[in-house]
C-alpha cells in the first residue's frame, strides 16, 4: 500500500511542477535575438534567443540540461528556480532564477549575471 501512495503523490507531484513551469517554455530574447540579427554587421555570428524545454535550455551552440527545483507565483509575478549543467567536456553547474513578470523573462544565473526584459519570440 505504501508503494501505491508513493508512486501516486510522485505521479501527482511531478505532474504539478510540469504544468507549473510549463509558463517559462518557449524561445525568449531580445528583438535582436528574436530576429538572429548579425550581432556585428558583416560578421558571421547571430544573436541567439534562450529557447527552454521541460528538459533543457539553449543558447546559440551552448545546452544546458535543467532540474527544476521549484515553481510558484508571488507579487513580483511568477518564478522558478533550477539548475543548470551546461556545456559537453567542461560541464558548468549554475543556479538559475527565472522571473516572469508582464511577460518578461530574466534569466539570473548563480545570482550575479542576469539576462532581463527578454519577451517570447513570435516568428
Amino acid at each position: 500500500m505504501r508503494l501505491v501512495v508513493a508512486i501516486f503523490v510522485t505521479l501527482v507531484v511531478n505532474s504539478f511542477a510540469s504544468a507549473d513551469q510549463s509558463d517559462f517554455y518557449g524561445v525568449w530574447g531580445t528583438n535582436k535575438q528574436c530576429a538572429k540579427e548579425l550581432i556585428v554587421a558583416g560578421g558571421s555570428k547571430h544573436a541567439a534567443p534562450f529557447e527552454i524545454t521541460k528538459d533543457w535550455l539553449g543558447h546559440g551552440d551552448v545546452w544546458c540540461r535543467l532540474f527544476w527545483v521549484n515553481t510558484g507565483s508571488g507579487q513580483h509575478g511568477r518564478f522558478a528556480l533550477a539548475r543548470a549543467l551546461c556545456g559537453e567536456d567542461d560541464v558548468r553547474d549554475y543556479q538559475l532564477d527565472l522571473t516572469l513578470k508582464n511577460a518578461e523573462l530574466t534569466l539570473t544565473w548563480n545570482r550575479q549575471i542576469t539576462n532581463n526584459s527578454l519577451q517570447r519570440c513570435t516568428h
